[in-house]
């Protein structure tokens, strides 16, 4: 009996020795990132809250706040047993270094009063995917939130079903779809706990109109890793969310590495496989100014004493190939600690917080104990740095067709991708007129839009208290600027208020910097809103640049606090459009693009990037042009360009992104030649110039269509006069 006890014993002792030494051994099965090369944590950035409670994954809806889910524990303000529920749901406002948090349905003291919801009769469940999606232009409404509630309890409840919640009014109340996935209807293995990929603010730069989500595949029953490690990825229209038969389920690439689709879900593949390491909960957001998708999932184990691990991967795609960004022990391989608690749970990017670069990250996650809500700043190592295009111009030549053109700053490209948008509105900034200031020190002044005096390397700059300059994005630049009151001596508060007027709508833009006022303004009210913009300063990074839409003409009273101490200044930008959508893209050194098939008497607005690999520029100034108008029943056009009464031609093009005209120059220095149009339907023989007018030749006149059936019709009857006479 202790001889047989003696070899049991040994027995365990081996296997628990090479146990260890396989998960010490633990290697990424995925290659490198050739786009992201490593990634940093900043600790000191370490934000702990609602010890308790976990899971944790956060979208950005429309009102700029983010909503997030949490499990076991009183969320936001309480603790593991204080408020204590299966799952509720939070709201997140502010910016990454001052922001403010809220319950919302569940947990302790709950904004909708509702502090139980969705524990009914014991059915808590957990939630790891919500997603904000605009369907204002559906016949729903902006932040329209949907949740992901996994399982009837803890753990692998999980893996006995998935059911879809909607919510109308941010998260104060909540509708079950009918939308459900149940472990019987799997012929083999099933998925648990899936995930929503984010994009921007309300879905916005979703790369289609699909909404996407990814799960881990089922193998065993423990709620642990689970091997071999696959992850599924189903989408469904954002119109048909609610309908169970809408979803698709990825089938693999076909033989032009193209995603195929079933909407069987036992003829699903995975879209991510690691057999090694295993995969468990994950989550997916794209990066867009990295042009990079971003899989986080936990992996060899979840539990430290078995070495729990993380993987971090990046894909060009979201059916990859992906690559790996990170993959080590949280606690051993980040120092400081990342997770420093007894088990890992979740982990996902917020993009609210990214920088305007990509490169900037703020992490939210379960951590770094094992149950608590805990934010971290990060940052990505690139391989690659790809300078933007500039002097981008758009030129209408018809009621169908404009033409762009740029010129290209980077040797380095593979290429550039060409974005377009439908102005709904006036195109460009109001003017700007200072109509009175009072309580300021030194007068506010109004740049122009273009101007260059407040610029480095065309951005906005304004001077801080340490008079050192902050950086505005780019997409600000060419814009009409109110620059406020600045106090000369430096350490001294100065306040003051600005009548300006302005001439039409718009969008005004203030960037903040978060040491002074906590953010925001006294005086702002709640029709200021956040861009989801920010930029940087040496003194202090990631201000955050409010915005307010402007609806018409007419007079407005702005200001800077005490509190602000050395100025702040305003943007004045145009309104809002349409969505970009990509149009196109094109091979490196290429620097123009003719975009057809547009809509008459339709203005039409454009921004350009380089891009090498999945790394991106940025963008491109915005450029616009108004398409011609429909031809008129002589053939003419009722748009373009006109003769005035003295019979000269009158030019109707586009806009550069000064939104000023567009002379389009010929490429040689000579005199300018028209170029004859091959579509020219004008009666009068006149033909299409480089510059989109309609104009007569002086010189020799091409023959005209019946000139040449006149010919035609006197070489045949020559023909059969010849054959009589051959007869």
């Amino acid at each position: 009996m202790i001889s047989k006890l003696n070899k049991l014993v040994c027995t365990l002792i081996v296997l628990n020795f090479i146990a260890a030494n396989q998960a010490a051994a633990q290697s990424a099965t995925h290659p490198d990132s050739q786009v992201i090369t490593s990634v940093s944590f900043n600790m000191q950035t370490l934000v702990e809250l609602a010890p308790g409670s976990d899971n944790w994954p956060v979208t950005w809806a429309d009102d700029g706040h983010q909503y997030t889910s949490w499990g076991d524990g009183g969320g936001f303000g309480g603790t593991n047993t204080d408020g204590r529920v299966s799952m509720g749901v939070g709201r997140v406002e502010g910016p990454k270094d001052n922001y403010r948090v809220k319950n919302i349905n569940g947990g302790k003291n709950p904004e909708s009063g509702n502090a139980k919801w969705p524990d009914i009769a014991g059915r808590g469940g957990k939630c790891l995917g919500i997603i904000s999606i605009d369907l204002s232009a559906h016949g729903g409404q902006a932040g329209t939130l949907y949740l992901y509630r996994n399982g009837t309890l803890n753990g692998n409840s999980a893996y006995r079903q998935t059911e879809l919640y909607k919510s109308t009014d941010h998260g104060a109340t909540w509708t079950y779809t009918g939308v459900r996935w149940v472990e019987s209807e799997f012929s083999s293995s099933g998925f648990f706990s899936p995930s929503f990929l984010q994009f921007g603010q309300d879905y916005d730069g979703a790369r289609d109109d699909y909404v996407y989500s990814y799960a881990a595949n089922v193998h065993n029953n423990e709620w642990n890793i689970q091997r071999p490690g696959q992850i599924t990825l189903m989408r469904v229209l954002k119109t048909q969310m609610e309908e169970k038969s809408s979803y698709q389920y990825f089938a693999g690439l076909d033989g032009n590495n193209q995603p195929t689709w079933t909407s069987n879900v036992n003829s699903r593949r995975p879209v991510f496989v690691d057999a090694a390491n295993g995969v468990m909960r994950t989550s997916v957001s794209y990066n867009e100014p990295l042009r990079r998708y971003l899989l986080i999932t936990q992996q060899v184990d979840r539990w430290r004493e078995d070495d729990y691990y993380m993987g971090i991967y990046d894909a060009p795609e979201p059916w990859g190939p992906w690559t790996t960004v990170f993959f080590g022990n949280p606690r051993d391989d980040i120092r400081p600690s990342l997770n420093s608690g007894e088990k890992t749970v979740f982990w996902n990017f917020s993009n609210k917080w990214l920088s305007a670069d990509g490169k900037n990250f703020v992490l939210v996650y379960t951590g770094p104990g094992p149950d608590n809500w805990g934010t971290v700043e990060g940052e990505f190592t690139v391989a690659v740095v790809v300078d933007p295009p500039s002097g981008l111009t758009a030129t209408a030549l018809s009621e169908s067709r404009i033409d762009l053109h740029w010129a290209d700053n980077s040797d380095n490209e593979d290429g550039f991708a060409i974005e377009r948008r439908e102005e709904t509105g006036p195109v460009g900034p109001p003017a700007v007129t200072l109509i009175d200031y009072a309580g300021a020190n030194t007068p506010p002044s109004v740049e122009a839009a273009g101007s260059a005096n407040s610029f480095r390397s065309g951005a906005l700059v304004v001077n801080d208290r340490s008079d050192t300059w902050t950086a505005v994005p780019a997409a600000l630049a060419n814009h009409a600027r109110l620059l406020t009151a600045r106090d000369d001596r430096m350490n001294s508060p100065v306040s003051g208020m600005y009548t300006v007027e302005v001439s039409g709508p718009g969008t005004i833009y203030l960037p903040l910097d978060p040491r002074y006022g906590g953010g925001k303004l006294s005086w702002m009210d709640a029709s200021w809103t956040d861009s989801g913009m920010t930029c940087s300063s040496s003194a202090l990074s990631g201000w955050k640049i409010w915005k307010k839409a402007i609806t018409g003409p007419g007079q407005m009273v702005l200001g800077v606090d005490e509190a602000q101490h050395d100025g702040v200044a305003y943007v004045f930008g145009g309104s809002d459009g349409s969505p970009w959508t990509e149009i196109a893209t094109v091979a490196a050194d290429e620097t123009s693009i003719e975009d057809e098939g547009l809509t008459a008497s339709t203005t039409y607005s454009y921004r350009v990037r380089a891009f090498r690999g999945g790394i991106s520029s940025a963008w491109s100034q915005v450029a616009s042009a108004t398409t011609f108008d429909e031809p008129g029943p002589d053939g003419g056009t009722d748009g373009g360009a006109d003769e005035d009464p003295d019979g000269e031609p009158v030019e109707d093009g586009g806009t550069d992104g000064n939104d000023a005209a567009d002379d389009t120059a010929d490429d040689d220095e000579g005199p300018d030649e028209d170029v004859a149009s091959d579509d020219d339907e004008n009666s009068d023989g006149g033909d299409i110039n480089g510059n989109g007018c309609s104009c007569r030749s002086e010189g020799p006149q091409a023959p005209s269509a019946g000139f040449a059936l006149l010919l035609l019709a006197a070489l045949v009857f020559s023909n059969i006069r010849r054959g009589w006479r051959m007869r």
